[in-house]
């Protein structure tokens, strides 16, 4: 277990589990492309995300997901269950990720750090689209939406592709979890 390939990883599951903050499928098909051409490891248990059942299943929600989030009433009914979903997904995405380590370790981490990053970039972002949306009267939504598919499609790619970007996105994803597990518990106190 070498500790640059373990710390790696986690960088990795981190940078992308906030992707599936923005995105619930898109961050899982890149990564199963990734894996698939050879640029990145999976675990051994995720390996399936690679195979090309997975990468079709995962193309057709990332397009589902990516049109219908272009329509005014149609991305407020996904955002809405899209919540649970893609804290999910930023679990499962940022267990394939993790190599190296005990299933228990993984495990942990992608329910805490992957579900958690990936619920407050989503938390966010709703709360950033809503309020556009109410000061635009919705007519900005659907470029909100457009760059939305740009940053997590660019910050996937290029996390597997430079490690620079991935412990930048990482960084900033894990102290947007941080911050909203504070204001949670602070709330949670009163």
């Amino acid at each position: 277990m070498a500790i640059i390939t373990v710390v790696g990883s986690l960088i990795l599951g981190v940078s992308l589990a906030a992707s599936c903050g923005l995105r619930a499928f898109l961050p899982l098909f890149v990564l199963g492309i990734g894996a698939r051409l050879g640029l990145v490891d999976l675990g051994e248990a995720f390996l399936w995300l690679s195979g090309t059942p997975a990468l079709l299943a995962l193309a057709v929600g990332v397009a589902c997901e990516l049109l219908g989030d272009k329509v005014p009433l149609v991305n407020h009914l996904l955002d809405l269950l899209a919540t649970p979903v893609r804290t999910a997904a930023g679990m499962l995405v940022c267990a394939a990720a993790l190599v190296d380590l005990p299933v228990w370790v993984v495990a942990l981490l992608a329910i805490i750090v992957g579900g958690g990053v990936a619920l407050a970039v989503h938390v966010t972002k709703s709360g950033v689209r809503a309020t556009s949306t109410a000061a635009s009267g919705g007519v900005v939504g659907p470029v909100h939406s457009l760059l939305e598919d740009v940053v997590c499609f660019a910050a996937s790619v290029l996390s597997m592709v430079f490690w620079v970007v991935a412990v930048v996105v990482a960084v900033v994803a894990l102290v947007l979890f941080g911050v909203s597990a504070r204001a949670v518990w602070l709330r949670l106190r009163r």
